[in-house]
């Protein structure tokens, strides 16, 4: 597995450095949140709209200030080309909701396009996951809740097993679908999401 850490100028920015990522790539204003992390940058990619380092770093993509994607899809796609097939998000949250929401879509074009890369998006408190028909949380849990938001219209023939709360229900709505919001893994289960659709795991503390 060839990881690529991606890195936003959000402010919400977080690693833990469980994992050695063989590339770190920036997106903008990203690498100013790579220099406090201490993190080895190996490509910068925007139009340096947001920057605020006065280091020129060599190795860097310049995109127009006028363009059909964000500098964060750039870095995605770079990564894809490089060969990478894990893709850790950071640097997403907080700030602009637009380029949040904008993130989610992101991970959406991974798993539309690409059926053995995965990808997720993470701060300190939160790792986000996009999915088709099944998920799995398997122990040690490193998160105490986990929630499931249907990305479809609904969700269908939604289950849930070895969690706090169970759940065998025909459909869940994206519109007033708060039911899979807040439940917890049972200490040392795997819990097991299994549906008909597409939905977003948010695994928090």
């Amino acid at each position: 597995m060839k990881t690529c850490l991606v890195i936003g100028a959000s402010p919400e920015c977080f690693w833990d450095n469980s994992v050695t990522p063989d590339y770190v790539v920036c997106a903008d204003g990203g690498f100013d949140n790579a220099k406090k992390l201490g993190l080895k940058v190996d490509m910068i990619i925007g139009d340096f709209d947001s920057i605020e380092s006065a280091d020129i770093f060599s190795r860097c993509i310049l995109l127009p200030k006028e363009k059909d994607l964000t500098d964060l899809e750039a870095c995605v796609r770079y990564g894809l080309a490089e060969g990478c097939d894990n893709f850790i998000l950071t640097g997403c949250t907080g700030g602009r909701l637009d380029h949040f929401l904008s993130g989610i879509g992101i991970l959406e074009f991974i798993i539309d396009r690409y059926e053995t890369v995965t990808a997720k998006i993470i701060n300190k408190d939160n790792e986000i996951f996009v999915f088709n028909d099944s998920f799995e949380i398997r122990p040690p849990h490193k998160r105490k809740y986990f929630s499931v938001i249907p990305l479809d219209r609904d969700i269908t023939h939604v289950k849930i097993v070895n969690a706090k709360y169970t759940l065998d229900k025909n459909v869940v709505y994206r519109a007033g679908g708060s039911l899979t919001v807040s439940n917890e893994p049972l200490p040392g289960q795997t819990v097991i999401i299994s549906m008909q659709g597409r939905a977003v795991a948010v695994l928090s503390d």
